[in-house]
């Protein structure tokens, strides 16, 4: 029995340590929590010793004798103080003088008999020392029952609940002591199995101590108990107790089983650990353990920070937008631990309509119309409806009218409403919990306030939907503004060639240029027809390597059928950039174009190429117009801005900014009115390398 010894006093001292770090660390100088932690530090040190110097030959060293007069002295002393401070009768003098001399005569009477049999001086005999000293513990007991009988009797009513762990877990310390100490002046002689097993007794009461400290805010010891540590701890405890019961029986089934004694003990213990399994696994039960402890050691049936906390999380952890309406039921069940349910949301018909579901099997088969006494009566009470109450006393739902189909679901236990600013959102029916589905007023306060959360937490959810569909249609609209620009500038080119055929059919240079542009129109119908083909929001192509000057002559060619004909000045044949053909292209030819409106048809507009470090600059530059300062800053490069009336979508100058920006670069303007304007385009270049003799036929391909 050493080892039972070693592991029960061991448990006595790492709980009462603990106990004794958690009240110094939350300790705010008051008296009542100073004689609490008192009264934790010897009891963990008596440990402690009894440790170290275990019991011999059914005799307590010295030092552990000691240690026990003082811990049974400091937990006196803490029952005295509470009691003079709680009690609503200890105010007479004569009551708060006679209980320090009752207990103390005692205390001084144990410690001179203790120190006499274990020094051996001879002041009293050792028989009757040991007696005596019995005595004097057995005294101290009933004192100390005693005490806690009067304060629990004392309190007022509305107090007890506070204090009564408390008196549990110290009347437990006492009454173990009690019986012991009877035990070993009947027999003549402490028992070394209750002794052994005194550590193991003690640890067991610790945790409603601290239960107790955490219910009394006002001794100063802000302590918390978690409601996890307190299930995990029962049941912990309770699977110990049952498997000692059942060694127990296992091995009175061996002794007294005869010839099958063996067999029988091994069937009976595997039967044992399997009906522990069962238990262990059963929803049922663990919900029933976990509202008897919210019911018999807390005040509130709720942790209200984990719940919520809890909810928060279940929302925050959602990843797949597709299951978004099943994730609010489980976070909004989760908090009454109902195993699922049902939510609905309106509708564009005036109905509320089934949006998720999670465990419900009944039937559910009808929409619900907005206008029925049913979702009248929710968003006119906000009352979160209890169908169990519904189903056998109508006498408090006198205007409410629930449909039939929702009567028969039997599973069906809570009907939700989830409203915000007035309004009802939707609703959820909450499936009926494993376990004792008891439903009171803590209940519809945490379930309120989750369900106004929920109900902002849904409107949110469809502005954020609202917008993102808003955000589709404007990215749908701005590209089919720049393909009509695209086809816009496609039938200008048309157009100026349809007018001018008859003038210049017999010019050949003419006829070339119109095959090279309706060539190009084609080619660029083609595309616009081919990506709306593919559903492609963004036109784009794989990025490549341009030569400058060949990529602007191409354009120079687009445009020269238009007056005046751009000029490309000079021009740095080595000049290379990466970027993708037909964006740059189209970025560079709305700024010839542009230019060219701007011009007169006698006018001039010039282009210029070179290198400026590591960048290659294109300047375009007309004599038309100009602009001033304030229209440059404010309108040039606004979207859908135009001078041109209805011959302009005003989103040439933007799309192209945005281009040369997406390749690193920048554009600049200076303009003065009624001299002209040069844009300037700035573009990171690629190192010189030798052109390839086809490149330049690629180019203008």
């Amino acid at each position: 029995m050493l080892d039972l010894a070693l592991l029960g006093n061991a448990s006595g001292t790492l709980m009462f340590l603990i106990l004794s770090a958690l009240l110094l660390a939350n300790w705010r100088g008051q008296i009542i929590g100073g004689l609490l932690l008192l009264s934790s530090v010897i009891s963990a040190v008596w440990f402690a010793v009894l440790v170290f110097n275990p019991v011999t030959a059914g005799t307590l060293p010295l030092s552990a004798h000691m240690f026990e007069i003082f811990r049974n002295a400091a937990w006196m002393m803490f029952l005295y103080t509470v009691l003079s401070r709680q009690s609503t009768d200890f105010s007479r003098p004569a009551l708060r003088g006679v209980l320090p001399l009752i207990c103390g005569l005692p205390l001084m009477l144990l410690l001179l008999a203790t120190y006499s049999v274990a020094s051996g001086d001879g002041l009293i005999s050792p028989l009757f020392g040991a007696n005596l000293t019995y005595i004097g513990h057995i005294t101290i007991a009933l004192l100390g029952l005693l005490l806690i009988e009067k304060l629990y009797s004392s309190t007022n009513p509305g107090r007890r609940w506070a204090l009564k762990f408390m008196c549990f877990g110290i009347g437990g310390l006492f009454i173990y002591d009690l019986f012991m100490y009877s035990d070993a002046l009947l027999f003549k002689g402490i028992d070394i199995y209750l002794m052994d097993a005194r550590g193991a007794v003690n640890a067991l009461c610790v945790p409603l101590i601290a239960l107790s400290v955490a219910r009394n805010p006002d001794w100063q010891l802000d302590l918390f108990v978690s409601r996890h540590v307190i299930y995990h701890s029962t049941v912990a405890v309770a699977a110990g107790v049952y498997m000692m019961t059942m060694a127990l029986a296992g091995y009175y089934v061996r002794s007294f089983g005869g010839e099958w004694g063996p067999a029988l003990q091994t069937i009976f213990l595997f039967g044992a650990i399997l009906i522990l399994v069962i238990l262990f696994f059963s929803t049922e039960l663990r919900a029933r353990l976990r509202v008897f402890l919210a019911k018999h050691f807390y005040r509130n049936k709720y942790d209200y920070r984990e719940e919520w906390l809890g909810f928060a999380r279940t929302l925050a952890e959602n990843k797949d937008n597709s299951k978004i309406y099943e994730t609010i039921i489980k976070a909004v069940a989760g908090v009454v631990k109902s195993p699922g349910g049902t939510l609905w949301l309106p509708d564009n018909e005036d109905c509320y309509v089934l949006s998720g579901n999670i465990g419900v099997h009944d039937a559910v088969n009808d929409d619900i119309p907005a206008n029925k006494r049913f979702v009248r009566f929710m968003q006119d009470n906000t009352w979160i409806i209890n169908l169990d109450e519904y189903r056998t006393d109508l006498s408090n739902f006198d205007d409410l009218e629930i449909p039939q189909w929702i009567i028969s679901c039997n599973s069906i236990w809570l009907v939700v409403p989830l409203l915000n600013k007035g309004s009802l959102t939707g609703f959820i029916m909450l499936q009926r919990p494993h376990g004792n589905a008891s439903f009171d007023w803590e209940d519809i306060d945490l379930l309120s306030t989750v369900s106004f959360q929920t109900a902002a937490y849904l409107d949110l959810l469809k502005t954020t939907e609202a917008l993102s569909e808003a955000r589709q249609f404007e990215t749908f609209n701005r590209l089919s503004a720049f393909m009509v620009h695209d086809i816009k500038n496609i039938v200008a080119q048309l157009n100026f060639v349809t007018s001018n055929f008859p003038k210049y059919k017999e010019n050949p240079e003419f006829l070339n240029d119109v095959m090279e542009t309706i060539t190009n129109a084609s080619t660029k119908m083609n595309n616009l027809l081919g990506y709306l083909g593919k559903d492609q929001v963004i036109i784009s192509s794989a990025p490549q390597k341009l030569d400058i000057a060949v990529l602007i002559q191409h354009v120079i060619g687009t445009r020269r059928i238009s007056k005046p004909v751009p000029v490309l000045k000079n021009s740095d044949l080595n000049l290379f950039v990466r970027a993708e053909k037909d964006k740059l292209t189209s970025a560079i030819e709305h700024l010839i174009q542009n230019a060219q409106e701007a011009a007169s048809e006698d006018g001039e507009v010039w282009i210029s190429i070179d290198r400026q470090e590591s960048l290659a600059r294109i300047m375009i530059a007309d004599d038309g117009h100009g602009m001033d300062e304030k229209f440059i800053k404010t309108r040039l490069f606004k979207p859908f801005d135009t001078t041109k009336g209805n011959a302009g979508m005003g989103i040439g100058v933007y799309e192209s900014r945005e281009i040369i920006r997406g390749l690193g670069g920048s554009i600049k303007v200076i303009s003065d009115c009624g001299i002209g304007t040069v844009f300037t385009i700035t573009i990171p270049c690629l190192q010189e390398e030798t052109i390839p003799n086809n490149y330049a036929v690629a180019m203008n391909s």
